[in-house]
């Protein structure tokens, strides 16, 4: 039994932990020292934005090296921004179901569990259901377009609710 609560329950939390390592320190080793800082620190709003400038260029409108630098550089910045957040987001959802496992993974390892109180294995077992249900909170308080979207269902509940629609 403790062979199978060893594969079932600690071998996801340190796969977990282990791919999002590599993931963090690829991302990081990826972005490596450039300018000294961090890229998505260095926002500028000179000029027409990426998406304007890609879309002349692809009119035919023939940009000059310098707003063809200006947008590729624009370019990169939005997608180091968005792994930067998606980065964010994967990290605390990996935290938040090592944190919320651990608890009955202990529980279940420690010798002479099966003389705890059962409400110790219920609440631990609790806990770890909890893990199912965090990760739409995560996503509203990490991801604004999810925020978006939960407001607009929220409101259209509220509306249906209070106004019979």
């Amino acid at each position: 039994m403790q062979v199978l609560r060893v594969l079932f329950q600690f071998l996801p939390i340190v796969t977990m932990v282990v791919l999002y390592s590599l993931m963090f320190w690829r991302l990081k080793k990826k972005w490596g020292d450039e300018n000294n800082g961090l890229p998505w620190e260095k926002q500028s709003k000179n000029g027409p934005d990426a998406v304007e400038l890609m879309a002349m260029n692809e009119r035919g409108v023939k940009l000059n090296e310098e707003e063809a630098k200006e947008a590729r550089r624009q370019v990169v910045e939005r997608k180091k921004l968005t792994e930067k957040r998606l980065l964010t987001v994967s990290v605390v959802i990996c935290c938040a179901f090592v944190f919320l496992f651990l608890p009955s993974l202990i529980v279940n390892l420690i010798s002479g569990s099966e003389n705890l109180d059962p409400r110790v294995h219920m609440i631990t077992s609790n806990i770890t259901w909890l893990n199912s249900c965090v990760n739409p909170f995560i996503y509203v308080i990490l991801n604004p377009d999810f925020r978006m979207e939960y407001r607009i269902i929220l409101k259209y509940l509220w509306l249906k609710i209070t106004c019979k629609l």
